[in-house]
Protein backbone atom coordinates (compact mmCIF):
# COMPACT_ATOMS: atom_id res chain seq x y z
CA UNK A 1 0.00 0.00 0.00
CA UNK A 2 1.21 3.40 -0.83
CA UNK A 3 0.99 5.88 1.93
CA UNK A 4 2.72 8.71 -0.12
CA UNK A 5 -0.18 11.38 -0.48
CA UNK A 6 -0.73 14.91 -1.43
CA UNK A 7 -2.00 17.80 1.23
CA UNK A 8 -2.58 21.00 -0.15
CA UNK A 9 -0.18 23.61 0.68
CA UNK A 10 -0.18 27.22 1.54
CA UNK A 11 3.29 27.61 1.34
CA UNK A 12 4.13 31.00 -0.77
CA UNK A 13 4.55 28.45 -3.66
CA UNK A 14 1.31 27.21 -3.30
CA UNK A 15 2.59 23.67 -4.44
CA UNK A 16 1.11 20.64 -2.73
CA UNK A 17 3.25 19.24 0.57
CA UNK A 18 3.50 15.20 -0.46
CA UNK A 19 3.35 13.07 3.08
CA UNK A 20 6.06 10.61 2.64
CA UNK A 21 5.64 6.76 2.72
CA UNK A 22 5.80 5.08 6.52
CA UNK A 23 8.08 2.32 4.80
CA UNK A 24 10.36 5.23 3.69
CA UNK A 25 14.09 3.93 5.67
CA UNK A 26 14.31 7.38 7.71
CA UNK A 27 10.49 7.96 7.98
CA UNK A 28 10.37 3.92 9.36
CA UNK A 29 13.89 5.26 11.65
CA UNK A 30 11.91 7.93 13.12
CA UNK A 31 8.87 6.98 13.90
CA UNK A 32 10.36 3.44 15.25
CA UNK A 33 12.65 5.95 17.54
CA UNK A 34 9.57 8.16 18.59
CA UNK A 35 7.31 5.21 19.87
CA UNK A 36 9.72 3.93 21.58
CA UNK A 37 10.94 6.82 23.23
CA UNK A 38 6.94 7.83 24.08
CA UNK A 39 6.00 4.46 24.70
CA UNK A 40 6.33 4.62 28.48
CA UNK A 41 3.19 6.67 28.42
CA UNK A 42 1.50 3.97 26.66
CA UNK A 43 2.62 1.56 29.40
CA UNK A 44 2.21 3.92 32.21
CA UNK A 45 -1.76 3.01 32.67
CA UNK A 46 -2.72 6.17 32.23
CA UNK A 47 -6.39 6.41 30.46
CA UNK A 48 -5.42 9.35 27.63
CA UNK A 49 -2.49 7.18 27.13
CA UNK A 50 -3.09 7.08 23.36
CA UNK A 51 -4.32 10.19 22.86
CA UNK A 52 -0.86 12.12 24.32
CA UNK A 53 0.17 14.25 21.79
CA UNK A 54 3.69 15.37 21.14
CA UNK A 55 4.81 18.80 20.39
CA UNK A 56 6.63 19.00 17.28
CA UNK A 57 9.91 21.52 18.03
CA UNK A 58 10.00 22.89 14.38
CA UNK A 59 12.67 25.92 13.51
CA UNK A 60 11.38 25.72 9.74
CA UNK A 61 15.08 24.47 9.30
CA UNK A 62 15.39 21.10 7.20
CA UNK A 63 15.81 19.15 10.08
CA UNK A 64 12.52 19.86 11.98
CA UNK A 65 10.56 19.85 8.64
CA UNK A 66 11.97 16.54 8.22
CA UNK A 67 10.69 15.63 11.60
CA UNK A 68 7.26 16.83 11.29
CA UNK A 69 6.78 15.65 8.38
CA UNK A 70 7.79 12.01 8.90
CA UNK A 71 6.08 12.22 12.20
CA UNK A 72 3.05 13.66 10.18
CA UNK A 73 3.14 10.19 8.17
CA UNK A 74 2.55 7.80 10.91
CA UNK A 75 -0.04 9.75 13.57
CA UNK A 76 -1.99 13.34 13.53
CA UNK A 77 -1.78 13.68 17.12
CA UNK A 78 0.59 16.02 16.98
CA UNK A 79 1.32 20.06 18.14
CA UNK A 80 3.63 22.68 16.02
CA UNK A 81 4.95 24.63 18.14
CA UNK A 82 8.05 27.30 16.89
CA UNK A 83 9.53 29.66 19.27
CA UNK A 84 10.43 33.29 18.16
CA UNK A 85 13.17 35.04 19.21
CA UNK A 86 15.33 38.63 19.01
CA UNK A 87 18.68 37.03 18.29
CA UNK A 88 18.04 37.97 14.24
CA UNK A 89 16.66 40.67 12.94
CA UNK A 90 12.18 40.49 13.79
CA UNK A 91 11.44 40.47 9.88
CA UNK A 92 13.24 37.29 9.06
CA UNK A 93 11.90 35.44 12.81
CA UNK A 94 8.51 36.28 11.69
CA UNK A 95 8.90 35.36 8.36
CA UNK A 96 10.08 31.94 9.07
CA UNK A 97 7.42 31.55 11.70
CA UNK A 98 4.81 32.50 9.07
CA UNK A 99 6.30 29.93 7.13
CA UNK A 100 5.79 27.38 10.07
CA UNK A 101 2.65 28.13 10.71
CA UNK A 102 1.65 28.05 7.06
CA UNK A 103 3.17 24.30 6.57
CA UNK A 104 1.64 23.25 10.08
CA UNK A 105 -1.99 24.52 8.19
CA UNK A 106 -1.08 22.37 5.39
CA UNK A 107 -0.50 19.40 7.46
CA UNK A 108 -3.77 20.10 9.06
CA UNK A 109 -2.10 20.45 12.95
CA UNK A 110 -2.37 23.20 15.13
CA UNK A 111 0.17 26.23 15.61
CA UNK A 112 1.33 27.35 18.41
CA UNK A 113 3.94 30.12 19.18
CA UNK A 114 5.90 31.84 21.81
CA UNK A 115 8.18 34.95 21.86
CA UNK A 116 11.92 34.62 23.59
CA UNK A 117 13.80 37.62 24.78
CA UNK A 118 17.44 36.48 25.34
CA UNK A 119 18.95 39.62 24.95
CA UNK A 120 19.57 41.49 28.12
CA UNK A 121 19.88 45.65 28.81
CA UNK A 122 23.20 46.08 30.23
CA UNK A 123 23.92 45.12 33.63
CA UNK A 124 20.99 43.35 33.74
CA UNK A 125 21.34 40.21 35.57
CA UNK A 126 25.04 40.12 36.63
CA UNK A 127 25.79 38.25 34.15
CA UNK A 128 28.72 37.93 30.88
CA UNK A 129 27.03 39.12 27.81
CA UNK A 130 29.36 37.27 25.43
CA UNK A 131 28.17 34.86 22.44
CA UNK A 132 28.44 32.04 24.05
CA UNK A 133 26.21 33.38 27.20
CA UNK A 134 23.58 34.72 24.73
CA UNK A 135 23.13 31.44 22.65
CA UNK A 136 22.97 29.26 26.20
CA UNK A 137 20.22 31.48 27.46
CA UNK A 138 18.31 31.78 24.40
CA UNK A 139 18.90 27.81 24.43
CA UNK A 140 17.16 27.78 28.16
CA UNK A 141 14.54 30.29 27.77
CA UNK A 142 13.58 28.05 23.88
CA UNK A 143 13.12 25.00 26.13
CA UNK A 144 11.28 26.87 29.23
CA UNK A 145 9.23 28.40 26.27
CA UNK A 146 8.51 24.74 24.60
CA UNK A 147 7.45 23.02 27.81
CA UNK A 148 5.10 25.84 28.75
CA UNK A 149 3.51 25.35 24.96
CA UNK A 150 3.63 21.26 25.63
CA UNK A 151 2.10 22.02 29.19
CA UNK A 152 -1.25 24.49 26.97
CA UNK A 153 -1.65 21.83 24.76
CA UNK A 154 -1.53 18.71 26.86
CA UNK A 155 1.51 16.83 25.12
CA UNK A 156 3.26 15.22 26.69
CA UNK A 157 6.28 15.00 24.95
CA UNK A 158 8.41 17.67 22.95
CA UNK A 159 10.54 16.30 20.27
CA UNK A 160 13.23 17.91 18.46
CA UNK A 161 15.04 16.97 15.41
CA UNK A 162 18.62 16.85 16.97
CA UNK A 163 20.13 14.36 14.42
CA UNK A 164 23.46 11.99 13.82
CA UNK A 165 25.31 14.82 12.44
CA UNK A 166 25.11 17.34 15.55
CA UNK A 167 25.80 14.81 17.72
CA UNK A 168 29.03 13.78 15.89
CA UNK A 169 29.78 17.79 16.10
CA UNK A 170 29.00 17.45 20.15
CA UNK A 171 31.18 14.74 20.57
CA UNK A 172 33.94 16.32 19.00
CA UNK A 173 33.93 19.89 21.02
CA UNK A 174 33.44 18.01 24.22
CA UNK A 175 36.85 16.45 22.86
CA UNK A 176 38.02 19.70 22.70
CA UNK A 177 37.79 20.86 25.58
CA UNK A 178 38.93 17.76 27.69
CA UNK A 179 35.72 16.33 28.54
CA UNK A 180 34.98 13.13 30.64
CA UNK A 181 32.14 10.84 30.62
CA UNK A 182 29.51 13.35 31.54
CA UNK A 183 30.21 16.12 28.53
CA UNK A 184 31.19 13.06 26.28
CA UNK A 185 27.56 11.53 26.35
CA UNK A 186 26.69 13.52 24.08
CA UNK A 187 22.59 14.75 23.21
CA UNK A 188 20.61 12.59 25.14
CA UNK A 189 17.62 10.61 23.27
CA UNK A 190 15.36 11.56 26.28
CA UNK A 191 15.01 13.66 29.20
CA UNK A 192 12.64 15.45 31.58
CA UNK A 193 12.00 18.99 30.02
CA UNK A 194 11.60 21.62 32.91
CA UNK A 195 12.41 24.56 31.04
CA UNK A 196 16.26 24.18 31.09
CA UNK A 197 19.06 21.78 29.56
CA UNK A 198 20.16 20.26 32.12
CA UNK A 199 20.50 16.32 31.39
CA UNK A 200 18.64 14.29 34.42
CA UNK A 201 20.79 10.80 33.90
CA UNK A 202 18.61 9.30 36.70
CA UNK A 203 15.43 9.83 33.81
CA UNK A 204 15.06 7.64 31.15
CA UNK A 205 11.33 6.24 31.65
CA UNK A 206 9.57 8.76 29.57
CA UNK A 207 5.81 9.19 30.95
CA UNK A 208 6.72 7.39 34.29
CA UNK A 209 5.80 9.73 36.35
CA UNK A 210 4.00 12.89 34.60
CA UNK A 211 5.47 16.06 33.40
CA UNK A 212 6.69 17.04 30.07
CA UNK A 213 9.50 15.24 28.08
CA UNK A 214 12.09 16.26 25.80
CA UNK A 215 12.75 13.45 23.20
CA UNK A 216 14.91 13.11 19.95
CA UNK A 217 13.99 10.76 17.88
CA UNK A 218 16.30 11.46 15.05
CA UNK A 219 19.32 10.43 16.53
CA UNK A 220 20.60 8.18 13.82
CA UNK A 221 19.45 10.25 10.98
CA UNK A 222 21.93 12.27 9.05
CA UNK A 223 21.65 15.96 7.82
CA UNK A 224 21.80 14.95 4.49
CA UNK A 225 18.96 12.41 4.44
CA UNK A 226 16.73 15.38 6.31
CA UNK A 227 16.83 17.75 3.55
CA UNK A 228 16.56 14.72 0.68
CA UNK A 229 13.34 14.40 2.59
CA UNK A 230 12.28 17.64 2.01
CA UNK A 231 12.94 17.92 -1.11
CA UNK A 232 10.98 14.68 -1.91
CA UNK A 233 7.91 16.08 -0.19
CA UNK A 234 8.10 19.10 -1.92
CA UNK A 235 8.80 21.39 1.15
CA UNK A 236 11.37 23.93 0.65
CA UNK A 237 12.81 25.10 4.17
CA UNK A 238 14.68 28.13 6.23
CA UNK A 239 17.97 28.77 6.06
CA UNK A 240 19.41 29.82 9.45
CA UNK A 241 22.40 32.31 8.98
CA UNK A 242 24.05 31.23 11.38
CA UNK A 243 24.95 27.89 10.79
CA UNK A 244 27.45 29.10 8.18
CA UNK A 245 28.98 31.48 10.66
CA UNK A 246 32.48 30.13 10.54
CA UNK A 247 33.09 32.08 13.63
CA UNK A 248 31.06 29.61 15.84
CA UNK A 249 33.50 26.54 16.67
CA UNK A 250 30.31 23.83 15.75
CA UNK A 251 29.72 25.46 12.45
CA UNK A 252 33.45 25.69 11.57
CA UNK A 253 33.40 22.06 12.22
CA UNK A 254 30.91 21.21 10.24
CA UNK A 255 31.69 22.96 7.36
CA UNK A 256 35.49 22.06 7.61
CA UNK A 257 37.28 18.68 9.33
CA UNK A 258 33.55 17.16 9.85
CA UNK A 259 32.67 17.76 6.13
CA UNK A 260 36.14 16.08 5.21
CA UNK A 261 35.67 13.06 7.39
CA UNK A 262 32.48 12.27 6.23
CA UNK A 263 34.17 11.77 3.09
CA UNK A 264 36.38 9.40 4.78
CA UNK A 265 33.57 7.59 6.78
CA UNK A 266 30.22 8.02 5.79
CA UNK A 267 29.32 6.05 8.66
CA UNK A 268 30.93 7.76 11.06
CA UNK A 269 28.16 10.26 12.55
CA UNK A 270 25.77 7.17 12.85
CA UNK A 271 28.67 5.19 15.06
CA UNK A 272 29.36 8.04 16.75
CA UNK A 273 26.20 8.02 18.52
CA UNK A 274 26.99 4.64 20.27
CA UNK A 275 30.18 5.94 21.61
CA UNK A 276 27.57 8.36 22.91
CA UNK A 277 25.42 5.38 24.45
CA UNK A 278 28.16 3.95 26.78
CA UNK A 279 29.44 7.24 27.81
CA UNK A 280 25.96 7.99 28.76
CA UNK A 281 26.11 4.52 30.99
CA UNK A 282 29.55 5.57 32.06
CA UNK A 283 28.49 8.63 33.39
CA UNK A 284 25.36 7.31 35.28
CA UNK A 285 28.18 5.04 37.00
CA UNK A 286 29.53 8.02 38.04
CA UNK A 287 26.69 9.45 38.51
CA UNK A 288 25.50 6.87 41.44
CA UNK A 289 28.96 7.47 43.08
CA UNK A 290 28.10 10.93 43.06
CA UNK A 291 25.07 10.46 44.86
CA UNK A 292 26.75 8.28 47.33
CA UNK A 293 29.42 10.69 47.99
CA UNK A 294 27.79 14.29 47.64
CA UNK A 295 24.42 12.72 48.87
CA UNK A 296 20.79 12.65 46.77
CA UNK A 297 20.26 16.83 47.96
CA UNK A 298 18.38 17.76 44.44
CA UNK A 299 17.84 21.87 44.88
CA UNK A 300 19.33 23.79 46.92
CA UNK A 301 15.87 24.89 48.33
CA UNK A 302 15.90 21.60 49.71
CA UNK A 303 18.81 21.80 51.73
CA UNK A 304 18.07 24.77 53.54
CA UNK A 305 18.44 24.73 57.44
CA UNK A 306 21.26 22.81 59.48
CA UNK A 307 21.46 19.27 59.38
CA UNK A 308 24.40 16.65 59.74
CA UNK A 309 24.53 14.01 57.81
CA UNK A 310 26.44 10.63 57.56
CA UNK A 311 28.22 10.87 61.23
CA UNK A 312 29.03 7.07 61.09
CA UNK A 313 32.47 5.84 60.48
CA UNK A 314 32.90 4.75 57.03
CA UNK A 315 29.80 6.68 55.56
CA UNK A 316 31.18 8.63 52.64
CA UNK A 317 29.17 11.89 53.33
CA UNK A 318 30.38 12.13 56.74
CA UNK A 319 30.37 15.24 57.95
CA UNK A 320 28.49 16.75 55.38
CA UNK A 321 26.25 19.99 56.62
CA UNK A 322 23.73 22.53 54.82
CA UNK A 323 22.57 25.93 55.27
CA UNK A 324 20.24 28.13 53.23
CA UNK A 325 23.25 28.51 50.41
CA UNK A 326 25.82 26.74 51.68
CA UNK A 327 26.67 22.93 51.80
CA UNK A 328 30.02 21.70 53.06
CA UNK A 329 31.39 17.76 52.89
CA UNK A 330 34.16 16.33 54.84
CA UNK A 331 37.49 17.33 52.82
CA UNK A 332 38.59 13.33 54.06
CA UNK A 333 36.10 12.01 52.57
CA UNK A 334 36.42 13.42 49.56
CA UNK A 335 40.07 13.02 49.11
CA UNK A 336 39.59 9.52 48.34
CA UNK A 337 37.79 10.12 45.93
CA UNK A 338 38.79 10.03 42.52
CA UNK A 339 39.07 13.41 40.59
CA UNK A 340 36.15 12.61 37.69
CA UNK A 341 33.91 11.78 41.05
CA UNK A 342 34.92 14.76 43.29
CA UNK A 343 34.64 17.21 39.75
CA UNK A 344 31.15 15.64 39.09
CA UNK A 345 29.93 16.20 42.34
CA UNK A 346 30.98 19.79 42.54
CA UNK A 347 29.71 20.67 38.90
CA UNK A 348 26.66 19.13 40.03
CA UNK A 349 26.09 21.16 42.98
CA UNK A 350 27.44 24.70 41.79
CA UNK A 351 24.86 23.87 38.61
CA UNK A 352 21.98 23.77 41.11
CA UNK A 353 23.17 26.91 42.76
CA UNK A 354 22.86 28.42 39.48
CA UNK A 355 20.19 26.91 37.88
CA UNK A 356 22.01 25.97 35.54
CA UNK A 357 23.27 28.88 33.83
CA UNK A 358 26.95 29.29 32.99
CA UNK A 359 27.26 25.26 32.47
CA UNK A 360 29.99 25.96 30.03
CA UNK A 361 31.72 28.43 32.28
CA UNK A 362 32.27 26.05 35.07
CA UNK A 363 34.66 23.76 33.32
CA UNK A 364 37.98 21.87 34.14
CA UNK A 365 40.67 24.61 34.23
CA UNK A 366 38.48 26.08 37.55
CA UNK A 367 37.98 22.86 39.18
CA UNK A 368 41.08 21.20 38.83
CA UNK A 369 42.92 23.81 41.08
CA UNK A 370 39.90 23.30 43.99
CA UNK A 371 40.89 18.82 43.46
CA UNK A 372 44.03 19.56 43.66
CA UNK A 373 43.50 21.34 47.03
CA UNK A 374 41.37 18.79 48.25
CA UNK A 375 44.07 15.78 47.59
CA UNK A 376 47.35 17.55 48.30
CA UNK A 377 48.69 17.37 52.14
CA UNK A 378 48.44 21.31 52.68
CA UNK A 379 46.37 22.08 56.05
CA UNK A 380 46.32 25.85 55.05
CA UNK A 381 42.59 27.49 53.79
CA UNK A 382 42.15 28.24 49.84
CA UNK A 383 39.42 29.98 48.87
CA UNK A 384 38.40 30.41 44.94
CA UNK A 385 35.82 32.65 43.59
CA UNK A 386 33.66 31.54 40.84
CA UNK A 387 31.41 32.68 38.26
CA UNK A 388 28.17 34.01 39.54
CA UNK A 389 28.85 34.51 42.78
CA UNK A 390 30.30 31.23 44.30
CA UNK A 391 32.66 30.73 46.64
CA UNK A 392 34.68 27.67 47.07
CA UNK A 393 36.39 27.27 50.73
CA UNK A 394 38.46 24.41 51.55
CA UNK A 395 40.23 23.60 54.98
CA UNK A 396 42.03 21.07 56.61
CA UNK A 397 38.41 19.19 57.40
CA UNK A 398 35.74 21.03 55.00
CA UNK A 399 35.36 21.31 51.51
CA UNK A 400 32.63 24.09 51.45
CA UNK A 401 30.54 25.52 48.32
CA UNK A 402 28.82 29.14 48.96
CA UNK A 403 26.32 31.22 46.71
Amino acid sequence: MNNQRDISSACDDRSAVVLPALRDRVVRDVVRAWRELTRGVAQSGREDAKLVDTLVACSGGADSTALLLALRAATRRLVVGHVVHDLRPAEECEAERDRVRELADALGLPFLEARVIARRAEGEGGGTHGPRNLEARARRLRYAALAEMARASGAAFVATAHHADDQLETLVMALLRGAGPQGLRGIAPCRRLEGGPQEDLTAHKPGSSGGVWLIRPMLSVRRAEAEELCRRCGVQWNEDPSNHDSSRLRAALRHGPLRKLAELRPEGARRAGRTAELMREAAMLVQERVERVFGPCGETSECSGSASMGDEAGDPRAGRTHGSRRTSWGRDALRSESELVIAAGLRRHVLRLTGGEGADRFSSHLIKPVIRAIKDASTETRRFAWPFGVHVEVTSRLVTIQA
